[in-house]
Order: C-alpha cells, then sequence, then structure tokens
C-alpha cells in the first residue's frame, strides 16, 4: 500500500473513485454527496493545484483525500465548532462493509 499525492495522470481514475462512491451513498440512502459536490472538476482543480492524495494498493487507487484550507473551498465561519476541517462518512457496520475497500474524502 502507498501513499501518495495525486498527479494528473490520477485524475480520471480519482473521479472514476468518487462517482462509484457517490452511487453506493445515493443506494445505501446516505445522500451526502451528489453530480455537484464534489464535483469531477474540484477534484481536478485539487490534483493540479497539489492537494490531492491518493492511496494505491495493488496499482490501483483505493483512497483519495483533498488537503487544503477549509477557508478557502467553504470561506470563513462556515462550520459552528473552532478547528473543525474535516468530515468522515459516520461509521456503522454496514456502511464498513459496504465502504471498506473505498475511501474518498476532503480533510
Amino acid at each position: 500500500m502507498e501513499y501518495l499525492k495525486a498527479n494528473i495522470n490520477d485524475i480520471e481514475e480519482c473521479q472514476i473513485l468518487k462517482n462509484e462512491i457517490v452511487n453506493e451513498l445515493n443506494e445505501s440512502g446516505l445522500h451526502i454527496w451528489d453530480d455537484e459536490y464534489p464535483s469531477d472538476n474540484l477534484i481536478k482543480e485539487d490534483i493540479l493545484n497539489s492537494n490531492g492524495r491518493i492511496i494505491k494498493e495493488n496499482n490501483k487507487i483505493i483512497a483519495y483525500a483533498s488537503i487544503d484550507s477549509v477557508i478557502n473551498e467553504f470561506q470563513e465561519n462556515v462550520f459552528k465548532e473552532e478547528n473543525l476541517y474535516s468530515f468522515a462518512l459516520p461509521y456503522s457496520d454496514e456502511t464498513s462493509e459496504k465502504f471498506s475497500n473505498k475511501v474518498c474524502g476532503r480533510i
């Protein structure tokens, strides 16, 4: 398993991973992402701006994250709690099993 900075050659695979996850979330009734957010273009911009990170296993991207300032993406005072800069899929046995091999997020 490798943790790497995503590069231009990873954009399409990261977009495909995100779209697979959005579909699976929607099928599970977890409507937290859609076609607009995070958009394919946002993932492309993140990677081109050197903010995209990936985890590869057997030469396949299994996780993607963007590491950026929350203010750059959401502007100031979006989160009610101070210093809250990330989010993740809520853990449960059902989500753990269904999404155990795929991760996509913004940190």
